[in-house]
């Protein structure tokens, strides 16, 4: 089963990729408008871990800002928002 999945047609503000391929953690990748390559950095990338029934959301350099590839987005940095 695929759970990388691409989200088109969406407002900016939408995600435009989601990787839910470890059970534990989902990443959220939202796009600068009219990217369609994952390995330009140009993505803001949100982590949810869940452990123990508790959620944790961090972001990529703790940053919205849209900086990050997401092809690189297991090896990034995350913490919360700052």
């Amino acid at each position: 089963m695929n759970h990388l999945h691409t989200i088109q047609g969406q407002e900016s503000e939408s995600p435009a990729m989601v990787d839910e391929s470890d059970s534990a953690i989902t990443y959220v990748g939202y796009a600068q408008p009219g990217t369609v390559d994952t390995s330009e950095a140009k993505f803001a990338i949100k982590k949810i871990s869940e452990a123990a029934l508790i959620k944790t959301i961090e972001w990529a350099n703790g940053s919205k800002v849209k900086d990050q590839a997401w092809d690189g987005r297991t090896g990034l940095t995350y913490s919360f928002l700052i």
